[in-house]
């Protein structure tokens, strides 16, 4: 029984550095989603500000954090059929 103990403790004591790589190698990155209804060069100064903001906190872009900017606005059209009843078909 004491070999037993010996050998599953050298393996023990084999495997350990590198679950310890394993874990420290990992690193975690945060997606955020922005939904807005002007393009990106029209809200650059909010835009500008929020990344700010989020290094001040210690999140870095490309590092450990991704913005990804969605504008809802496709054109000058866009605002005229982005209204509530726009949904309403007519067709019969």
């Amino acid at each position: 029984m004491r070999r037993r103990e010996v050998i599953a403790l050298l393996g023990g004591v084999a495997a350990w550095p590198l679950a310890t790589r394993a874990q420290q190698a990992r690193k975690r990155v945060y997606r955020i989603g922005i939904l807005e209804t002007l393009p990106a060069a029209r809200n650059a100064t909010n835009l500008e500000a929020l990344r700010k903001g989020l290094r001040d906190l210690g999140y870095i872009e490309r590092q450990n954090l991704i913005l990804e900017y969605r504008s809802a606005m496709v054109g000058p059209i866009a605002s005229r059929t982005s209204s509530p009843n726009s949904c309403i078909s007519t067709s019969i």
